[in-house]
């Protein structure tokens, strides 16, 4: 987590005329455990981040015993139904 919180720090020193430009998508569960959905929202808000667009997703349907809303790395942790729904979504903005 060291290093998100470093990344954090150079992308808040960075030009945002830049990053803005740059299409983004980000995959993101409401009730992720370690980022806030508003300030991410509000963040592209106020930065005019007009690139940048948010795929909410769920993991209600996780195969796995706990559940941690933060860890979205495959099938089992989202769900078949959502991954596929994530893989659709990252096809497609590549395709931009």
């Amino acid at each position: 987590y060291n290093a998100l919180f470093t990344n954090i720090s150079k992308i808040e020193k960075s030009p945002w005329d830049k990053i803005s430009k740059v299409p983004t998508l980000v995959i993101i569960d409401p009730d992720d455990e370690l980022i806030d959905l508003d300030d991410i929202q509000d963040l592209i808000k106020t930065k005019k981040m007009n690139n940048w667009e948010i795929l909410k997703i769920s993991n209600k349907k996780t195969l796995l015993k706990e559940t941690y809303h933060h860890l979205i790395i495959d099938p089992l942790t989202v769900g078949k139904e959502e991954w596929v729904k994530i893989e659709n979504k990252i096809i497609q903005h590549l395709a931009k």
